[in-house]
């Protein structure tokens, strides 16, 4: 077996007097395509926001690979963003890098890069921010209910693009069969 790229080992997360997660355990390696699921309010955002840092475990062995890089789709969207669905998606990426896959993904994803992101739709602008975790192309690619806003056609775009990508993938959704077309593995959160 290959080595993990992150893992918890007996991981402690706590708001105030209320328990999270209690001596959590989990390995992600290089490749796994995992469905996180658990009923509403069990932790599965929180967890998504311990492995990008944004929270921190309050006891426990955290490991990441120093080479790796996150990308995360957030279950909720930032309204007051603006510019060009490009300068929001290429921001701190060279252009001429990122372009052509930026394209390719905002094709699929049935999005327009010139649209000014003011003028966007919550559920065009949830697309942008799903192209923006995507065209990075991280290492651990999180995706919190990505399919939300979307139709079937970019439904089933999104699944082959999960399908088909090197790094790992851990997602969060309520469509159990999208879940069922891109998941190898899956990870319960239960109490």
């Amino acid at each position: 077996m290959s080595t993990p790229i992150y893992y918890i080992k007996s991981g402690n997360l706590d708001f105030g007097d209320k328990k999270i997660f209690e001596e959590l355990e989990f390995y992600l390696y290089p490749g796994d395509k995992i469905s996180l699921v658990g009923k509403n309010g069990c932790g599965k955002s929180s967890l998504m926001k311990v492995i990008t840092g944004e929270y921190e475990l309050d006891g426990g062995q955290l490991f990441i690979d120093p080479r790796v890089k996150i990308g995360y789709l957030k279950q909720d969207i930032d309204k007051n963003i603006s510019g060009s669905v490009y300068d929001y998606i290429l921001e701190n990426l060279s252009f001429e890098e990122f372009k052509f896959k930026a394209d390719i993904i905002l094709e699929g994803l049935d999005l327009d890069g010139n649209l000014n992101l003011e003028n966007l739709s919550g559920g065009q602008k949830r697309r942008a921010f799903l192209a923006r975790a995507l065209t990075i192309s991280p290492d651990i690619l999180l995706l919190d209910e990505p399919t939300n806003h979307l139709d079937i056609k970019s439904v089933l775009w999104l699944e082959n693009y999960i399908n088909n990508y090197s790094g790992s993938v851990i997602l969060i959704s309520h469509d159990r069969k999208f879940l069922e077309n891109t998941s190898n593995k899956i990870w319960w959160l239960d109490r």
